[in-house]
């Protein structure tokens, strides 16, 4: 007996969607979306090993860093519109926009002295001689490239969360949690 296929399927070209569908739920819609994906666990992606019937499967998990992100900067362009009527949020964007480039431009190297997530002096003296120097030093790069990597990611979902916040206060002046009843 075949288990049954309750699968359906929308031709995405021929779907006409709600013709009442407004911009305000479009928006509010991609903010709940923002606080859904930005209350999870913000874990790097990557492959992670799991057990299933005694079997170790790599799945492959999306970066929820980057995943929230991306679902910020989407509210962030719907509401473009908007914010150049608040001087208030044009200022907490330009200040995000500012930090945001100071991070990019931020060596790793530059990072490690800041974090110390490995110590600079050199290994001479303290490393056995039949060790691989070579080998050593590409795992101090790597490990202050994965230090590095790490913090930006970091600093970057916290910068925005500090956009969501102001795309808040904004979409609140512009009475958006009046009109869908979130407000008492």
């Amino acid at each position: 007996m075949e288990p049954e296929n309750n699968m359906s399927f929308e031709d995405s070209e021929n779907f006409a969607g709600s013709d009442n569908l407004s911009i305000k739920q479009i928006v509010l819609k991609q903010l709940q979306k923002c606080v859904e994906e930005g209350s999870k666990e913000m874990s790097g992606g990557g492959y992670r090993k799991r057990i299933f019937n005694n079997e170790v499967l790599e799945i492959f998990v999306p970066n929820q860093r980057e995943v929230f992100v991306n679902n910020v900067k989407m509210l962030w362009i719907l509401v473009l519109p908007y914010h150049a009527k608040t001087d208030i949020i044009k200022e907490s964007k330009k200040d995000i926009d500012r930090r945001l480039e100071e991070l990019r431009d931020t060596t790793d190297t530059e990072l490690n002295r800041k974090y110390r997530w490995t110590p600079e002096q050199t290994l001479h003296g303290i490393i056995d001689r039949r060790i691989n120097i070579e080998r050593i030093k590409n795992t101090y790069a790597l490990t202050v490239q994965k230090h590095a990597t790490n913090y930006r990611e970091r600093s970057t979902v916290e910068l925005y969360h500090e956009l969501l916040i102001a795309i808040s206060h904004l979409l609140e002046s512009l009475d958006y949690f009046e009109e869908a009843g979130f407000r008492g």
